[in-house]
Formats: structure tokens, C-alpha cells, sequence
């Protein structure tokens, strides 16, 4: 069972498959893009700017857990 989606593209306007992996209570590692800036909001979703931000966020990603999230509260994690 895969606990990260990493999501680079910078095109991506809809960004369902980010919204699907935020749901589902994976980290999501994605750009620091327009069309990801509605995600920001979320404790798993994980934002670079540079190559350095994408390791130290992948990084983080791989040695956590990511927080489950149900109606805005956070139940476990």
C-alpha cells in the first residue's frame, strides 16, 4: 500500500488525482502552482518550490505517516 503521490506537473488544472490520493489519506507532494493552491490547506499536502523543497518534502513524506482527516478534524495520525 503506497502512502505518497507525488504530482509535478505544472499543467494539471483539475488536479483530480491529487484531491483522490488527499481523500484517501496520503501525503500528496505536489508544486507550488495555481492549480495546486486550494490543497495547501490540508496537513498532508506537501508544497515545493525547488528541487531542495521536493527532497526534504519527499523526504518527510517517506519517514512519516500521514494524518487521516475526516470532516475537518483529525481522527488518528
Amino acid at each position: 500500500d503506497y502512502k505518497v503521490f507525488v504530482n509535478p506537473s505544472l499543467s494539471d488544472v483539475v488536479a483530480t488525482t491529487t484531491a483522490e490520493a488527499l481523500a484517501m489519506g496520503k501525503y500528496a507532494v505536489v508544486a507550488d502552482h495555481p492549480s495546486n493552491a486550494f490543497f495547501a490547506r490540508f496537513p498532508n499536502c506537501l508544497i515545493y518550490r525547488n528541487a531542495t523543497e521536493f527532497t526534504t518534502c519527499l523526504e518527510h513524506a517517506l519517514r512519516t505517516e500521514p494524518k487521516v482527516w475526516r470532516l475537518g478534524r483529525q481522527v488518528w495520525g
